[in-house]
């Protein structure tokens, strides 16, 4: 119910089309969507990118958020509501995640307050309203959810922890990989403070081995996800993605607006003009810094994970800082993560965290005025978070329903429209373009014969056939980028694909008479080793449950 205020913004018919990925944010559930339609478990091609020509968008792009958004759609919501339903329920979900890892430390009170400050985390605000991030703001469900299991796994091992670990743990890398990609480290570091902490040795060496269990088991359930899209992404021009424009270089912040209570819906910029906030949070910054100067207060069962958590956050906010550049440039994944700012996520975990211990700790002491305390403190905290939890309205209207929302989108940033490795040139239109600009299905199946006639007589955007009849055979043209899984058949028949350039498009021979054109991109071998392996992952963590279903089930 508190978190009401956090997305209440959400429930009118306005959208934000004016926030940084938001057209991302409709496009990429709408893309998703059809790909369910037309049967797939997991679509991976996004039909309307590029102009109409296509793209292997979720092979690269974690697709888990997008199966919270069909839910929404096929309980009958629209695009723009579907997505403003997920935006919601990863407030509510993140807050509730948090709740429970602070329980595991503090009294309910207090964890209720950590959930709260999860909740109302500016980075929180700044990555729904201001950058309409999808996939990266359902990701701070995670965040605390992964810890909790882990934390449960390393203090009292058995299989049914472990699957829950593995489980939190492929869930992540499935929701938003550059967040995995930071949040490994810091799980793999919290669980080594823990097994530290063990005085046994023979104990530890189980713990190492009940860990690792856990994260390779997360690793299998996540391959059919990210093993595809560590091999093919030779297939693509993976430069335009990391341009000098999201260079870390550029993104560093400045001590001051870790503080500052600027809000702004712009851009981040190179030096400390940003147009938007940076800010951690006065509330909670307040209730670390009270924990800080009273540690010698702190019950000595939790002053391991004071410390961590203290250690961590500090160590986090460094990283963001332009004296941390060096640290940055020696580690090549750093380009992947692309902002420091990103790490503003894992401090609020910190943050969150460690304000609920301190009011357990400081401000929640006389039972008699609980109540009365953890009222005002939670009154604080909304109210404080106010200003930043209404975005930049634009009315609602048609075009953000259809893929036509991208089109602007792709208009406006040429130097955004994907290409494959082998396109010798970047597209600036595409011959259904005007089609898909008046919601006609795009003609995507062209013969290149002038007496030669085609009509297409399925469309669902990753499989299409056509009736192409010619009186001495025809080459078809098909205007959709050629990628590996893209497969013909004419009457039945598989036949041959040529790559044509300049675009690399693909192009197959049609013989004389009437025949059946048809197409669809299939799983290639690659794609069908990572689903299994993906299963038999399942299949392990869904028997470690069941062995262990009468075993302490306290989450």
């Amino acid at each position: 119910m508190l978190s009401l205020f956090a997305w209440a913004s959400l429930l009118t018919p306005n959208f934000f089309l004016q926030a940084h990925d938001a057209r991302h944010a409709l496009f990429f559930p709408m893309e998703f969507h059809s790909g369910v339609l037309d049967g797939y478990l997991l679509p991976r091609w996004s039909p309307d990118i590029a102009f109409g020509y296509g793209y292997p968008l979720f092979v690269f792009y974690s697709p888990l958020v997008f199966y919270v958004t069909e839910a929404f759609r096929l309980v009958g919501l629209g695009a723009s509501a579907a997505t403003k339903a997920t935006f919601a329920l990863g407030f509510v979900m993140g807050g509730l995640a948090m709740y429970h890892l602070a329980r595991r430390y503090v009294g309910r009170n207090g964890a209720l307050l950590a959930g709260l400050l999860y909740t109302y985390l500016p980075y929180h605000f700044v990555d729904v309203y201001v950058r309409a991030a999808l996939a990266e703001s359902f990701a701070l469900v995670l965040l605390p959810l992964l810890l909790l299991t882990f934390h449960d796994l390393l203090l009292r091992p058995s299989p049914r922890r472990a699957a829950y670990a593995a489980a939190s743990y492929g869930a992540l890398v499935l929701t938003h990989n550059v967040t995995a990609l930071i949040f490994t480290a810091i799980v793999a570091l919290y669980g080594l403070a823990l097994i530290a902490g063990r005085p046994a040795r023979q104990s530890r060496r189980s713990l190492f081995g009940w860990a690792a269990l856990a994260g390779l088991l997360g690793l299998a359930l996540s391959a059919v996800f990210w093993l595809p899209n560590l091999v093919e992404q030779r297939y693509i021009k993976i430069a335009q993605w990391t341009a000098p424009g999201y260079n870390f270089r550029l993104h560093f912040v400045y001590p001051g607006q870790l503080i500052s209570s600027f809000w702004g819906f712009g851009y981040s910029v190179a030096g400390p003009g940003d147009r938007m906030s940076f800010q951690i949070g006065l509330v909670a910054v307040a209730l670390v810094l009270l924990l800080l100067i009273g540690w010698p207060q702190v019950r000595k069962s939790l002053r391991l994970e004071v410390a961590f958590f203290g250690l961590l956050g500090a160590g986090l906010v460094v990283a963001m800082l332009p004296i941390a550049g060096p640290i940055w440039a020696a580690f090549p994944l750093a380009a992947l993560i692309q902002f420091p700012w990103r790490l503003l996520a894992p401090v609020g975990v910190c943050v969150a965290l460690l304000g609920g211990i301190a009011a357990d700790t400081w401000l929640l002491t006389d039972r008699r005025e609980e109540g009365v305390a953890i009222a005002a403190l939670a009154m604080i905290v909304v109210v404080a978070a106010h200003p930043y939890t209404e975005p930049q309205y634009t009315p609602p209207n048609a075009r953000q329903e259809t893929p036509r929302v991208f089109l602007d989108f792709e208009r406006q940033h040429l130097d955004m429209v994907g290409m494959m490795s082998w396109s010798q040139e970047q597209p600036r239109t595409s011959p259904v373009e005007a089609q898909m600009e008046a919601g006609e299905v795009p003609q995507k199946i062209v013969a290149l014969s002038p007496e030669a006639q085609v009509t297409l007589t399925r469309y669902r955007g990753s499989s299409l056939a056509a009736d192409v009849r010619s009186p001495n055979g025809t080459p078809a043209r098909v205007l959709i980028y050629d990628y590996p899984g893209w497969k013909a058949w004419v009457d039945g028949q598989e036949v041959a694909i040529r790559r044509v350039p300049p675009l690399g498009l693909m192009e197959v021979e049609v013989p004389a008479g009437r025949h059946i054109l048809s197409l669809r991109f299939t799983d290639t071998p690659l794609r069908k080793g990572a689903w299994g392996i993906s299963l038999l992952g399942l299949a392990l963590v869904a028997a470690m449950l069941w062995r262990d279903r009468h075993g302490d089930e306290e989450a």
